[in-house]
């Protein structure tokens, strides 16, 4: 049995009010841990929505950076296929300097190329026995090198021709008497601008010797008492001479481009024929007797005639002449 003990109402009193004001602070603390949670939650949506937004930036930056690359890709195969088409031209364009520097190494012309301050600029083998030069002078003016050449200046033709843009020729001698022809001319590139001057040096000396044995050839064909012709392998007369004049009463002037027929009989036309056909095939008739006819259709016979594949050579027997 429990004993019943008296409670004082002030007691009472004080623990309701505790409890209240445990309550009200409760409450006050409820309340702020609501508004913390309420702007918390507004951070965290701020803090998406800027998550989203970033998002969204990097996405477009990684889309503008796969763009770029793809451009820059392409600019890349451009820059690649440029450089193979430069490596190209430029394998072409050492190629064709190679040849060039061989054609004019194997070439038995000396040449010189200068700029337009008629520097050089490059110059080929054979210019070493005309001009006293060597590899280093490359990038000199073309007045400080010595030569063996007389009564010409190199120099002063090239600034003419380089004022002027016109050829200049010149037959030279060096100092031991070797013939030279001299061609003074514009460099230009394949657009046409002039970029210097190159000057050519042949050594002409055959080219006379061939012309001086021509000149004492046609005085002996021209002076002999023998008719000799020549013709074409088409019977064409290409040369008639004086005693060829003489003997068949043509003219060089008459003959020279007609058929070497017009000097061949009716009756010896098949011995003639047959002469022409050996002739061309290679070989030389030493002797041929036969009948030829002059211009006046008098009968001559021929005795001692020479055929060969570059000349025709015929004696005449006037004594057998019926013409008057």
């Amino acid at each position: 049995m429990t004993a019943n003990v008296p409670i004082d109402n002030d007691d009472i009193e004080s623990v309701v009010r505790r409890i209240e004001e445990e309550l009200v602070l409760t409450k006050d603390r409820l309340r702020s841990a609501i508004e913390q949670y309420d702007l918390s939650v507004k951070g965290l949506d701020t803090s998406n929505e800027q998550l989203l937004k970033v998002k969204n930036d990097l996405r477009s930056a990684s889309q503008g950076f796969e763009i770029e690359k793809l451009e820059m890709q392409a600019e890349n195969d451009r820059s690649t296929a440029i450089d193979h088409e430069l490596k190209e031209k430029a394998d072409i364009a050492e190629q064709v300097n190679s040849n060039f520097q061989d054609l004019l190494s194997s070439a038995d012309i000396g040449s010189i190329f200068l700029d337009r301050a008629l520097q050089i600029r490059r110059y080929t083998p054979v210019i070493e026995d005309i001009f006293n030069i060597i590899p280093t002078d490359i990038g000199r003016p073309l007045s400080h090198l010595t030569h063996k050449l007389e009564q010409v200046n190199c120099t002063a033709d090239a600034a003419e021709v380089l004022r002027t843009l016109k050829l200049i020729e010149r037959e030279v001698r060096d100092r031991d008497g070797k013939a030279y022809m001299i061609r003074t001319l514009p460099y230009r590139t394949a657009d046409g601008k002039v970029e210097g001057v190159v000057l050519t040096f042949t050594d002409i000396g055959k080219i006379l010797e061939a012309k001086r044995s021509r000149l004492r050839l046609s005085a002996i064909v021209d002076n002999s008492n023998d008719a000799i012709i020549s013709f074409s392998e088409k019977n064409h007369i290409l040369s008639w001479n004086p005693a060829a004049e003489r003997i068949f009463g043509y003219t060089a002037q008459e003959a020279i481009g007609r058929s070497i027929d017009i000097l061949a009989s009716k009756d010896k036309y098949r011995d003639h024929s047959e002469m022409l056909d050996r002739v061309w095939n290679g070989d030389s008739i030493n002797e041929l007797r036969t009948v030829y006819v002059k211009k006046r259709w008098c009968v001559c016979q021929c005795f001692d005639s020479r055929v060969c594949g570059c000349r025709y050579r015929r004696g005449i027997d006037r004594s057998n002449c019926h013409c008057a």
